[in-house]
């Protein structure tokens, strides 16, 4: 059928009825395939400049993990410095508008970003973590740790 139909268009009879509808056919597969290419093409997506709820569970969460078997826990104003279980140094201080988590002053891993302040209190069983965001949204939580004697 192929063999015919490649007879047909080297023919010079002119352009037939069954080569209209051949291109039709392939005019409509090619169509078809770029109709369903567009949603991959063109993804609405809307980025916020605003901390979810579910980020700062997120950073808590991590929070908690490394604090609680840390050692030599030192917060001042924007920065938290603290010896992780592998005796490592780890930072979490505010850099432009994140936090991020240094290890032995290398690094740069963000924790959380759109931050306009963040401020780390330590008390005597606790740390502070107050945080303000550019959108003015206003997150706070206390981590509670095992005072260590060293």
């Amino acid at each position: 059928m192929i063999k015919r139909f490649v007879k047909l268009l080297k023919s010079e009879s002119g352009y037939t009825l069954a080569e209209m509808l051949f291109s039709f056919s392939v005019w409509l597969y090619v169509v078809t395939l770029i109709a369903m290419f567009i949603p991959f093409i063109y993804v609405n997506t809307q980025f916020s400049n605003e901390v979810e709820e579910k980020e700062w569970e997120i950073f808590l969460h991590q929070s908690k993990l490394e604090l609680r078997g840390a050692r030599q826990i030192t917060a001042v104003n924007q920065r938290l410095t603290f010896i992780n279980f592998s005796n490592e140094r780890v930072d979490y201080e505010q850099y432009g508008q994140l936090i991020r988590r240094r290890v032995d002053g290398k690094g740069h891993e963000i924790l959380l970003h759109f931050v306009q302040s963040v401020e780390f209190k330590k008390q005597a069983n606790h740390i502070e973590i107050s945080v303000r965001t550019v959108n003015n949204q206003k997150f706070s939580a206390k981590i509670y740790v095992i005072p260590s004697s060293s």
